[in-house]
């Protein structure tokens, strides 16, 4: 299980309450900016992990899953072949 990593609150620097709107208007768009860039990191995290279970999969595909499949697949008519096999060349 994976802790939860912590991150800063948010890195927006009012400074001096002097002009409240304009104040607002930066922090919003700040916000905005910090907020989109957490999703275009968290995006990016998720398309490295996808692009690491690809190659987690090839070794119980090639060794598990296609062998029974080849089983189940060719199985009967390589039985078949060797049964008409056997009639004649017996």
């Amino acid at each position: 299980m994976r802790v939860a990593q912590r991150r800063d609150p948010c890195p927006v620097d009012v400074g001096e309450p002097g002009d409240k709107r304009q104040a607002a208007i930066s922090i919003a768009k700040t916000l905005r900016i910090y907020s989109e860039n957490l999703r275009t990191q968290r995006r990016q995290q998720i398309e490295e992990i996808a692009a690491k279970m690809a190659v987690k999969l090839v070794f119980p595909l090639v060794f598990f899953i296609f062998p029974s499949i080849f089983v189940v697949a060719l199985g009967p008519s390589l039985l078949a072949i060797s049964d008409s096999f056997n009639k004649y060349f017996k």
